[in-house]
């Protein structure tokens, strides 16, 4: 019991002992030693960091810091810059393809193709594990930092051969990245085998170098050759349409001084016309009236008319001295005329109701106004030969108001009902068998022929003229 009480009271004591508290020591890490298996376990790690991250880097920053810690725990003989290029490179490519089996172990034979190209160009194992060899050898054998011309061409070369082609620059990628590293690995001096075979591919491919040139020669020299040909063709084309331009520019010149002499051509007949026109005014046999500016009277409206037919060739023209003459203003032994003095439009009835007087008296008509006269006025004067003319009394001035109007005023009366007349004879039919009138002779019924009598009024053929423009008017209207 007593001891038992003892026993209790010493750890009581010993837990109630304030303990010194002593300074701790610096931890000193204990350092790795290096080894393969190390390096393939840090590059996987690296690798799936790598993987999982998002960021946009180069080198994601938790992958470098990762290998650095790394590093600081393993002591190689590599400097610890060449060691995380080593192991970066290396994670670089196991990034790609993630997997839980366990990465054999750096440099072993084992470890060589799985994990350093990438899985789209697995299904060519057996060759682009030759060409990495080769690729590397060659790499080793020029000493340079970057990838040598003659080991570019060589890995381009194999990779055209392979049966089954990959896509060639990430093929290419692929295969530069593993020669690489294996170039790195490579610490023994090669052999006089290995020599040769480096010397053997650089011939293979300076053999191919200067074939690639002499194809790319022959390629150019053809290109040159149809530029050539393709500047000629262009050449001749630009001549054949410089030679078109230059005919075309010519036809056009001519054209152009065609047009221009046809041009002074119509300006030498207007001005020949203008010249016979104001001949011809010159030479009326009665001269134009004076300009009224005052204006005149019906009365002297008849006057002014009766002015203007004597300039224009009726010299018997004279006013009419009785009223009931069916609206005759002025009359001649071939032509009556008739004169509205005021502004309005002549109604057609008028022109209807004037040339009734004219058939009666067998006589050209010609109507003159100072106004218009309607659309259906006009109609039927050029339907049945009136003339129809404006006067302007203030500026002295005849106008036609139709096409025979026109004529009177461009020519004078008489020869313009001429023309009428004689298109007239030509439209209408002769009749089978001809009427005898004024002076034509005419049989008897004894046989004798008697001269007939002389016709009043437009001499010989005045009937007969009356007669054929009514009978066209009748069959117009």
């Amino acid at each position: 019991m007593d001891q038992t009480a003892g026993l209790i009271g010493r750890r009581r004591t010993f837990w109630r002992r304030e303990k010194a508290v002593e300074p701790e020591a610096p931890a000193t890490p204990e350092l790795t030693e290096y080894s393969a298996e190390w390096q393939a376990e840090v590059e996987r790690e690296a690798a799936s960091l790598w993987h999982t991250t998002t960021s946009s880097g180069y080198i994601p920053e938790v992958v470098s810091d990762y290998v650095d810690r790394q590093i600081e725990r393993v002591a190689s003989r590599l400097s610890p810059a060449e060691l995380k290029q080593r192991i970066i490179t290396r994670a670089r490519n196991l990034r790609h393809e993630p997997s839980d089996e366990k990465v054999p172990a750096a440099g072993s034979q084992m470890a060589e193709l799985p994990g350093e190209v990438p899985r789209y160009v697995k299904h060519l194992s057996p060759g682009i594990a030759e060409v990495i060899g080769e690729a590397a050898a060659l790499w080793k054998a020029e000493g340079t930092l970057e990838a040598p011309a003659v080991v570019l061409e060589h890995i381009d070369h194999r990779l055209e051969t392979l049966s089954s082609s990959p896509n060639a620059e990430r093929a290419k990628a692929a295969v530069l990245a593993a020669a690489q590293r294996r170039r790195n690995t490579l610490a023994t001096s090669p052999t006089a085998e290995q020599e040769e075979l480096v010397e053997a591919l650089r011939r293979e491919s300076a053999i191919r170098q200067k074939k690639r040139i002499a194809a790319l020669r022959a390629e150019f020299a053809t290109a040159v050759e149809r530029l050539r040909q393709r500047l000629e063709a262009e050449a001749e084309a630009q001549a054949a349409r410089t030679a078109q331009a230059e005919k075309l520019r010519q036809r056009l010149r001519e054209a152009e001084e065609q047009r221009r002499l046809e041009q002074e051509a119509e300006q030498q007949r207007l001005l020949a016309e203008e010249e016979e026109r104001r001949l011809r005014w010159l030479n009326r046999p009665a001269p134009a009236p004076a300009p009224q500016p005052y204006g005149v009277s019906h009365e002297g409206a008849e006057h002014l008319v009766v002015a203007w037919m004597r300039h224009l060739g009726v010299l018997d023209a004279e006013v009419t001295q009785f009223s009931g003459d069916g609206g005759i203003d002025v009359a001649s032994a071939q032509y009556i005329a008739q004169v509205k003095n005021y502004a309005g439009s002549v109604p057609v009835i008028e022109v209807r109701a004037f040339f009734g007087v004219a058939i009666a008296d067998e006589k050209s008509p010609i109507f003159f106004t100072s106004g218009s006269v309607t659309s259906e006025g006009q109609a039927f004067a050029d339907r049945v030969g009136m003339a129809l003319i404006h006067y302007n009394a203030e500026e002295a001035v005849l106008t036609g108001l139709n096409s025979l109007g026109a004529q009177c005023v461009e020519f004078s009366i008489p020869q313009a009902f001429t023309r009428l007349n004689n298109q007239l004879f030509a439209d209408c039919p002769k009749p089978a068998t001809p009427r005898a009138h004024g002076n034509a002779s005419r049989q008897d019924d004894d046989g004798t022929t008697t001269p007939g009598e002389a016709r009043a009024g437009r001499g010989e053929d005045g009937a007969a003229f009356m007669l054929r423009l009514a009978s066209v008017a009748s069959s117009r209207t």
